[in-house]
């Protein structure tokens, strides 16, 4: 929901409440925007999708234990203390909490992971990510979780349903259902009007007393009145599933950690019951000084997932709750001149809690991967770990969600 003050928003409205009421946009508003204690599936399961924004060097998170052309692709920036999880794989030192999640059953990282027919532009195999379609130039424009929302959302009068703090990315576009967006839980609502020292009683009383649009003027004006109520009424709410939240977990001041905490906070609500959240984080595109950067990436990512999955087990909600982390492609198999990596194909997909089968999945990493590779293969499709999520987590079928047909290798990472 992007914010207007209220000045704006009458203006808005008188002048669009014809063209509104004549398309049949309010019924949408009505559905998107109202608030009840009802999922879109019927398990109460939620999954976390965190998108790291700019190419994950997935060899700098996941690395070869025993691939020797490795180091001498990457004198500088090779990683060389990695955390075991098995005898041919480590992670990066830096991942403390989620190597204790893989190591101790909770979590899963996915080797070789991308799509077919590799695109090395940000803006394409985002846009790919998004809509879970490879051909970009297809007649299907929703995105995955916008398909999810049509299909399984809709009547379901949950603002909470689907909710983004990823802004209204691709992801969400949707034929029906309206999904809510926001930065975070206390920005959500009205910004400000500067021209009136009493802005927020002033517009309090304006919308619960129809000061403004008398209701049963016309069909046009209670349609406005009750969409304009919803809105307000949502306002509220989520304002009190912000300030009603207690929990002993401290999380980090950083932005990553605080969207995670509002995640935690809708999870906890007992009448807000999201299903699917979307969060991001940037810096992923780095092209010099690798090294520090991604220690730096990685002690704030492995910091706000720890807090997460604390505050979800003290709500006791460990096991309802899955993240994902994607990211739009790999990178080089080779360090470049300033100590980083460039644009490349296959990475790294993490799914962590909920029940999973941990370890490692996918191929292995070959000596012919960096020797003679520019390159990381494509192997598995990302759409196979979210689509099965969709069906044994959320336990809906995908099917509706994925139109077009990919190829799968049978991951069983579920169980």
């Amino acid at each position: 929901m992007g914010k207007m003050t209220r000045r704006q928003f009458l203006t808005r409205v008188g002048g669009c409440a014809g063209y509104l009421a004549a398309s049949g946009m309010f019924s949408t508003l009505n559905s998107g925007f109202a608030w009840a204690a009802s999922s879109c599936t019927n398990n109460r399961k939620v999954l976390v999708h965190l998108f790291l924004d700019g190419g994950l060097d997935s060899a700098s998170l996941l690395i070869p234990r025993n691939v020797n052309a490795y180091f001498d692709k990457r004198p500088n920036i090779g990683i060389a203390n990695p955390i075991a999880l098995n005898a041919n794989f480590g992670l990066h030192p830096a991942l403390v909490n989620v190597a204790g999640m893989i190591n101790g059953g909770g979590g899963a990282v996915i080797n070789k992971v991308g799509y077919p027919r590799p695109n090395r532009s940000h803006e394409e195999s985002k846009l790919i990510y998004s809509r879970a379609i490879r051909s970009t130039g297809a007649s299907i424009n929703t995105g995955w979780a916008g398909r999810f929302g049509d299909t399984y959302c809709v009547g379901k009068n949950n603002i909470a349903s689907l909710f983004s703090f990823r802004g209204a990315v691709e992801d969400l576009r949707a034929n029906q259902f309206v999904p809510t967006t926001s930065g975070s839980l206390q920005s959500y609502g009205y910004t400000n009007d500067n021209v009136s020292a009493n802005d927020s009683r002033f517009r309090r009383y304006a919308i619960r007393d129809n000061r403004i649009l008398q209701p049963g003027q016309n069909d046009q004006q209670t349609l406005v009145n009750n969409s304009w109520g919803v809105i307000d009424n949502s306002v509220a709410t989520i304002a009190q599933v912000n300030s009603s939240y207690t929990s002993p977990i401290t999380y980090a001041n950083d932005g990553l950690s605080q969207r995670f905490r509002d995640a935690a906070k809708l999870i906890k609500h007992p009448d807000a019951n999201p299903s699917v959240i979307l969060l991001s984080q940037g810096g992923f595109d780095t092209h010099g000084d690798e090294l520090t950067s991604l220690q730096n990436l990685f002690t704030n990512l492995d910091r706000a997932v720890g807090a997460f999955f604390n505050d979800l087990t003290n709500m006791g909600r460990a096991q309802d709750v899955q993240l994902h982390v994607y990211t739009e492609f790999g990178r080089n198999t080779f360090e470049n001149s300033t100590e980083g990596t460039d644009h490349g194909h296959g990475t790294c997909a993490l799914v962590l809690g909920g029940t999973v089968n941990a370890g490692v999945h996918g191929p292995a990493y070959e000596e012919n991967d960096f020797a003679n590779l520019e390159f990381l293969p494509s192997v598995v499709d990302f759409r196979e770990i979210l689509s099965e999520s969709i069906a044994e987590h959320l336990g809906v079928d995908p099917t509706p969600i994925f139109p077009e047909a990919f190829t799968r290798v049978g991951l069983n990472l579920i169980g």
